[in-house]
């Protein structure tokens, strides 16, 4: 049955219908072929045969504010196939909308698109088939690398190598490709173990089960590890001084101190004493920022840059790292579960520190607002070619997941 624009969809059919191109998400990495396949799911169920591909944009829109947008070269796709799955099964109806909402910053979408797949690319070629022993392990390791994602900060370190030049020749290439798995990788092994029953027990992750739920505590455990040394195999594969800075972003004064200190903020009095905002910024800088403000000097460093533009990447980096975790913070207060990914909420029910809990909703946005212009005001020793890191850094502020 053709529905047409206007009309109410048949949620148990679209239901089916998603769920029969679901294995493209979940089995498939080339996300082109996700499109693909997303595209002809919708063309079929709202009767678009005549139209070419490039003309056909579907968005749909739930009464809790999920957008899901398939269109050809700004990629929403996999992040947003899930949400609208997660709405369906949720019981929610879907609308088709004539016209799409506005959308984030096209060159930062564009930007993103090509993350991902060149993200991807680099990906396939360091980490292990998924029936290569231990099979368990390494399909844990991939169902989680592989759940979909923004790629932010692979995006930061392509758009920093192109700051000064580089992805020019093959060797910076294989650098800059080696650098975007390495983020990635440490990023979702730090992704694995947060959501640990041990630590922030959560059952969502990218719209489908954290890893511990879909394999099991302790699979999700190693393939967290395996993930992490695998980052630091790739960086050694760039420099010396690469691994060095990938390690201290993620040791105990980086990523793994940040969880630390989080965990032990959890559950106490927040006011906005000087002492509790300070706690706060350490949380954000070690947790958050320290591997956006890495994925940036990485790129530096695979492309070879002097000491000035590094340090002018390293002060973007910090600072679009503190706006993306204020950023989160709004988000998870205001947004839903469906458009997040991950269950909505969860900060203030475990008693979380966070930005809105320390200084509320308006003083956030407000903050995210300051860093971001912090963030772009480092950018001006790189004149116009910082245009990339520019338009990701409004992204990083005005996202809506």
């Amino acid at each position: 049955m053709t529905q047409t624009a206007g009309e109410w969809c048949d949620k148990n059919k679209f239901v089916a219908a998603i769920n029969a191109g679901m294995y493209a998400t979940d089995h498939r990495t080339n996300v082109g072929r996700l499109i693909d396949g997303a595209y002809e799911l919708f063309r079929h169920f709202f009767g678009l045969h005549g139209l070419p591909r490039f003309f056909v944009t579907t968005v749909f829109c739930n009464e809790a504010g999920v957008m899901v947008s398939v269109w050809t070269g700004k990629l929403c796709g996999v992040d947003h196939l899930r949400c609208l799955l997660a709405a369906l099964v949720e019981g929610q109806n879907l609308r088709p909308m004539t016209a799409a909402p506005a959308t984030p910053d096209d060159d930062a979408l564009a930007l993103l698109t090509e993350a991902v797949r060149l993200a991807d690319v680099a990906l396939e070629q360091w980490l292990p088939p998924a029936d290569e022993a231990p099979v368990r392990l390494h399909q844990a390791m991939r169902y989680s690398v592989f759940a979909g994602g923004k790629r932010l900060r692979p995006a930061l370190v392509l758009a920093s190598a192109r700051a000064i030049g580089g992805a020019t020749s093959e060797h910076l290439t294989a650098s800059i490709g080696a650098a975007m798995a390495a983020v990635e990788v440490l990023h979702t092994y730090t992704l694995i173990h947060d959501d640990l029953p041990a630590m922030d027990d959560d059952d969502l992750r990218r719209g489908r089960p954290t890893c511990h739920k879909a394999f099991d505590e302790a699979t999700a455990i190693l393939a967290g590890d395996a993930l992490q040394t695998l980052a630091f195999e790739a960086t050694a594969a760039i420099s010396a001084e690469a691994v060095t800075v990938l390690a201290r972003a993620s040791g105990s004064r980086g990523v793994v101190g940040g969880q630390q200190d989080d965990l032990d903020a959890e559950g106490q009095p927040i006011d906005n004493s000087p002492t509790t905002r300070a706690r706060l910024e350490r949380i954000h800088r070690g947790k958050t920022a320290a591997l956006i403000r890495a994925s940036c000097e990485l790129g530096a460093i695979a492309a070879g840059a002097n000491a000035s533009v590094r340090n002018a990447l390293r002060t973007y980096g910090e600072a679009i790292g503190l706006a993306f975790q204020v950023a989160d913070d709004v988000l998870d207060a205001t947004a839903s579960s469906a458009a997040l990914g991950k269950t909505a909420g969860k900060d203030a029910a475990q008693g979380k520190l966070t930005y809105v809990a320390v200084h509320g909703l308006d003083a956030a946005r407000c903050e995210a607002e300051r860093l971001e212009q912090e963030a772009l005001d480092a950018l001006a020793p790189l004149g116009k070619n910082a245009h990339a890191l520019r338009a990701l850094g409004r992204f990083v502020v005005r996202r809506n997941h």
